[in-house]
């Protein structure tokens, strides 16, 4: 992307993220949420930022952790600032495709071939998702038997969500399972759209680039996913201790069932919503909802939320930004 597409989708962010940050607390009445920020233990925010970090060192941890089944060794510091400054491309250039493509650049620099370079881009951000997903179905699973709260209405929605969530590891499971099916449908949608735009239509590439990566899956699946898979599970349970310590430093103490109620579909939605980058205002006002609903005081949630949001997203994204000529310089994997 040029400099000047990059610097207009900064500045959406930016300009989204301080509606964002001025609505939420207006919500909650602003002179509540300011009580709640007065009284804030800082002892428990440098442990949600410490607990922030570990996360980002976490996923560095995985993608070592895969590197090394391919006979490469890189530090887990260098893997972190590589996830780190993917997420920044990301969220200005095509979410989690951008955030992939950036990290197969980057490992394609550093002389790894195209196959272990596609499949080590796309496996942290598809685990992540499938681990939220995990979370998600729990949290759903916790409010529709185990919370009395809930309206019919709710009820009849979550229930809706967590169909949808039990097919999407139904269909997820069937792809892994049946390649040639897969090929089928990703080569006619790719004939079909072509047809739209009467180009031509070769699917050999696609074929290849699917067997390289059913190939590799398999390859990690033979005892060698055991450790990206704790990379990947300690990411989002520092992730969530992120927020456990906003909420202590809130001086809410919340339980285990609550606080995964209202972590795990917020951040799913964020990541569907390709539209909008980050999945700003999506993430924070349907976590407000769901823990208001659940009965915490809206001025809590709205300092911690914003909190929390500060920590695992604003930070980490613009210091991706400052970290992507550091990547561009390097040649050699240390």
């Amino acid at each position: 992307m040029s400099r000047k597409k990059i610097l207009n989708y900064i500045l959406l962010v930016v300009i989204l993220g301080l509606a964002v940050n001025f609505l939420l607390p207006k919500l909650a009445t602003i002179e509540k949420s300011l009580l709640v920020l007065k009284s804030m233990n800082w002892f428990f925010v440098i442990l949600a930022f410490t607990a922030q970090a570990f996360s980002y060192l976490s996923t560095g941890y995985l993608i070592k952790a895969i590197l090394k089944t391919y006979n490469r060794e890189i530090s887990v510091y260098k893997s972190a600032v590589i996830y780190l400054c993917s997420t920044s491309i990301g969220l200005v250039a095509g979410g989690i495709l951008g955030s992939s493509a950036a990290i197969y650049k980057w490992l394609k620099k550093e002389d790894m071939t195209k196959n272990s370079s596609t499949i080590i881009s796309v496996i942290p951000s598809m685990l992540n998702t499938g681990i939220i997903m995990v979370i998600t179905t729990l949290g759903v699973v916790y409010l529709i038997f185990f919370h009395d709260i809930l309206s019919n209405t709710q009820l009849i929605e979550y229930g809706i969500i967590l169909l949808l969530l039990v097919t999407a590891a139904v269909i997820i499971f069937l792809a892994l399972r049946h390649k040639e099916t897969v090929i089928k449908i990703i080569t006619g949608v790719e004939k079909f759209i072509k047809n739209i735009f009467h180009k031509p239509f070769s699917p050999e590439k696609t074929i290849e680039y699917i067997d390289n990566i059913y190939t590799d899956i398999n390859s990690l699946n033979k005892g060698r996913f055991k450790k990206p898979l704790m990379g990947g599970i300690s990411t989002v349970i520092f992730d969530i201790l992120t927020l456990y310590f906003m909420f202590l430093a809130a001086g809410y103490n919340i339980s285990l069932g609550v606080l995964l109620s209202g972590y795990g579909l917020p951040l799913l939605l964020g990541k569907m919503a390709f539209i909008i980058p980050g999945g700003i205002g999506i993430v924070e006002t349907t976590m407000l909802g769901l823990y208001t609903g659940l009965g915490i005081p809206s001025a809590t949630c709205a300092v911690v939320i914003l909190g929390y949001r500060l920590i695992s997203f604003w930070i980490p994204t613009i210091s991706g930004f400052a970290g992507i000529p550091y990547l561009d310089r390097r040649t050699d994997i240390n």
